[in-house]
C-alpha cells in the first residue's frame, strides 16, 4: 500500500489480491504471496501471473541462512563515444555539473570502446577531469581493442596524454584477451544448431 501514490489505490490493489482467493483458493494465494515476496514482486499483476502460470505449485528454492554475494557499490557503464556526446550536450544545457558528479561518485566506472578516433580538445579536458577526480579514490575499468601503447595517439595532445595515461596506466591491472570474438562464437553456434 505504501508504494501507491494514494491510499485508495493501495486499498483497491489489496482487495483485488484478496479476490484472487475466490478463483484460485486461499492456499494457492498464500503460496503465491510467499513466492512474490521472495522475488520482490508486490503487485496484483505479479500475483495473478504467478497463480495463472502455476508457479505457486512449483517447489521453491531453499533459502539458506547465508546471504548471497551482496555489495553496495555503484557501477556505471558508458561507451566512451556516447559519453563524450552526452558530456558535450551537458555543457550546452547546464547538466554538466550533475553528470560530472555522477561520474565521479560512482564506485566503478566502466568505459567501453576506447579509441580509435582521436579526442578533440573538449573531450581531452573532460576525460582529464574525470580521471583526475577518480584517481586513487574510485575504480575505473577501460576496454579497448587498441594496444595501450597507441592510447597516447588517441588522446592527441602530448601534455594531456601524459597526464591522463600517467593516472590510468601506471596504477592499473591489465587483462589482455586473446582468441576469437564472442560474437563470432555465438554466430557459429547458431549456424551449427539443427533446425527441426
Amino acid at each position: 500500500m505504501r508504494e501507491r501514490r494514494h491510499p485508495e489505490q493501495g486499498y483497491r490493489s489489496c482487495l483485488g489480491i484478496l479476490r484472487l482467493a475466490k478463483t484460485f483458493g486461499r492456499d494457492r494465494l498464500e503460496a503465491a504471496c510467499e513466492r512474490a515476496l521472495e522475488i520482490n514482486a508486490r503487485s496484483y499483476t505479479s500475483l495473478h501471473s504467478i497463480l495463472k502460470n502455476g508457479l505457486d505449485r512449483q517447489p521453491r528454492t531453499r533459502v539458506t541462512d547465508e546471504p548471497g554475494i551482496t555489495h553496495h557499490n555503484t557501477v556505471l557503464y558508458r561507451r566512451l563515444p556516447r559519453l563524450f556526446d552526452e558530456l558535450e550536450l551537458a555543457h550546452g544545457d547546464g547538466r554538466f555539473p550533475r553528470l560530472f558528479r555522477s561520474l565521479i561518485k560512482t564506485d566503478l566506472l566502466i568505459f567501453d570502446d576506447w579509441g580509435p578516433e582521436r579526442l578533440n580538445a573538449s573531450q581531452r579536458r573532460d576525460l582529464m577531469e574525470i580521471i583526475e577526480d577518480r584517481y586513487e579514490a574510485k575504480s575505473t575499468l577501460i576496454t579497448s581493442q587498441l594496444p595501450v601503447d597507441t592510447w597516447h595517439e588517441v588522446i592527441g595532445e602530448p601534455t594531456f596524454a601524459d597526464a591522463i595515461l600517467d593516472r590510468i596506466v601506471h596504477n592499473a591491472y591489465r587483462l589482455k584477451l586473446d582468441g576469437q570474438s564472442l560474437r563470432k562464437t555465438k554466430t557459429k553456434t547458431l549456424d551449427e544448431t539443427p533446425v527441426n
